[in-house]
């Protein structure tokens, strides 16, 4: 197939600006048919679009049909749409479809495409799919990680072959994703040469965790006599002949521990996502976006598997942790990966954090200090990712090469953002805010101000997205009233009212530290929120 002959993406970028809300509607479909509930023609009259949350609720049930939804009859839902209308609703149907229908219906989502488009079907954006079981490696060295009590860590049977020995790659990623995630690394590098032998890259590893890559201290006729000098020489020569991106990564490791004081501590005061960066930056540039996305895929793979097997133990602190350094793994892809891949993996992230059981606190259920703040880092971590994604898109929509922009995600982000508020002021609210928290109230005012100024950031993000919106022709966008102010009762848009009281905890946090000041100041905010 051609260029001229290809069809038109169907992704959210590619949708006209006035039917962006008519992407999210199919989004809301698709959710409506994951819990079993068939929306029937017509149902639209239905439903009423909250432009403050990007939401679309049923006001009505009259075209609603409880436990009546079939892989068979989905298509049938959307027989009132007909031409672009259509293109734009079932963009965001498959979108969400995709995780949360195709797994169980393989096929699913084009078959539903195939009956209501004319081919050849478009190319809609799927979840990025998994690439790194770091689950399986675990498994075929007898280990597991142990999320808690205090902190995570690897736990590891007496030493046996491997029955299916993971590929070198995998075993690289791993060891660079335990890096990464802060978890005992050297431990799991001895474990596995002790475990395979034969395997040259589990020696390898090994070698670079005793320190035998690094020159020997005493040197000289010494280290010739021991056989230590052509040992390591045998080893930084299977080093040079690795291929990308094991070569990176592998020089990532064996300089972590070229620094080390001592073989068992490589952590100290290292800026982990840095080496990472600076690694990634070695990659040859004849393919370097492809091995980029690869490499860093198998990291986040291996990060979002540590967040779910600690969230399966109930190690919600733990699963959050791992899951922000998702979150700063991704603001890394970010800036090589452009559309569609975007939207992949947003998409990807988004299935991933419906999984969690995290995804679930609220202001009115059993909470923690510990556990409020780190998903408030989380959502922190998060918005940084979905802003930068912002600023990447946006030349591209001032060029005209995209339509529109990725609104699911920056919704999905607001959303966690004002959650975390909201935990915030109810966990604060409980108890007195000196004595409320195990932390110094100093940090505990630290914390805030960090994600009351992602808050901020993410705001004002959303509205250069809809004064973007509003530059372009036809100026149609259901954004509009987030940022236009009531002219007859001189009352401020809902987005700057929410701005500027979070402006206004922030210099309260500054002014007062964590106190009664900033707990009725943030109750305020929270007030705005909707």
């Amino acid at each position: 197939m051609t260029p001229a002959t290809a069809p038109a993406p169907l992704g959210e970028l590619n949708v006209a600006l006035h039917l962006d809300a008519l992407y999210l509607l199919g989004d809301a479909v698709a959710v409506f048919n994951e819990i079993g509930v068939r929306l029937l023609p017509g149902f639209s009259a239905d439903m009423s679009f909250n432009y403050r949350t990007g939401q679309w609720v049923l006001s009505d049930p009259e075209h609603v049909e409880l436990n009546g939804f079939t892989p068979e009859t989905a298509a049938a839902q959307f027989a009132e749409f007909v031409g672009e209308p259509l293109r734009a609703i079932l963009g965001g149907y498959a979108r969400r479809a995709y995780h949360a229908l195709e797994p169980r219906h393989l096929g699913f989502v084009r078959g539903v495409l195939a009956q209501l488009l004319p081919g050849p079907l478009p190319l809609v954006p799927e979840p990025r799919p998994p690439l790194l079981d770091l689950g399986a490696v675990l498994q075929a060295y007898g280990s597991s990680l142990q999320a808690g009590p205090g902190p995570a860590r690897l736990v590891f049977g007496a030493p046996a072959v491997p029955a299916a020995r993971p590929a070198d790659w995998q075993l690289v990623m791993v060891a660079v994703t335990f890096f990464v995630a802060g978890l005992n690394l050297t431990p799991w590098l001895l474990h596995v040469a002790a475990c395979d032998p034969a395997n040259e890259m589990a020696q390898l590893l090994g070698a670079m965790a005793r320190g035998d890559l690094r020159e020997p201290a005493w040197g000289g006729v010494l280290a010739s006599l021991s056989g230590a000098h052509r040992r390591r020489e045998k080893r930084l020569a299977q080093l040079a002949r690795q291929p990308a991106p094991l070569a990176q990564l592998l020089g990532l490791l064996a300089g972590v521990y070229a620094r080390a004081e001592t073989p068992g501590q490589p952590y100290t005061e290292l800026p982990v996502f840095r080496l990472l960066r600076a690694a990634l930056a070695q990659l040859p540039r004849d393919d370097a976006s492809a091995l980029y996305e690869f490499t860093l895929a198998g990291i986040l793979d291996g990060l979002d598997a540590l967040a779910q097997q600690a969230d399966a133990q109930g190690q919600t602190v733990a699963s959050l942790t791992f899951a922000q350094l998702t979150q700063i793994g991704l603001q890394l892809l970010l800036e090589r990966v452009a559309p569609p891949l975007t939207e992949s993996w947003f998409s990807r992230v988004e299935a991933r954090e419906n999984a969690y059981s995290w995804r679930s606190l609220s202001p009115d259920g059993a909470l923690d200090h510990q556990t409020v703040w780190q998903f408030a880092n989380y959502a922190g971590s998060a918005a940084f990712a979905v802003r930068q994604h912002v600023a990447q898109l946006a030349p591209l929509f001032e060029q005209s090469t995209i339509t529109n922009h990725l609104w699911t995600a920056v919704w999905r982000v607001l959303r966690q953002v004002r959650t975390a508020l909201r935990l915030c002021e109810a966990v604060g609210r409980r108890s007195a805010p000196s004595s409320a928290a195990p932390e110094d109230p100093k940090s505990l005012a630290l914390m805030l101000q960090h994600l009351l100024a992602h808050h901020q950031q993410l705001l004002k993000a959303v509205a250069a997205m809809i004064e973007r919106s509003l530059q372009t022709e036809p100026r149609s966008t259901h954004w509009a009233p987030l940022i236009r102010s009531n002219k007859k009762t001189g009352q401020e848009s809902p987005l700057m009212q929410e701005l500027l009281a979070c402006m206004a905890v922030h210099g309260t946090l500054a002014s007062y530290g964590y106190g009664p000041e900033a707990s009725q100041s943030l109750g305020k905010l929270i007030a705005t929120l909707p």
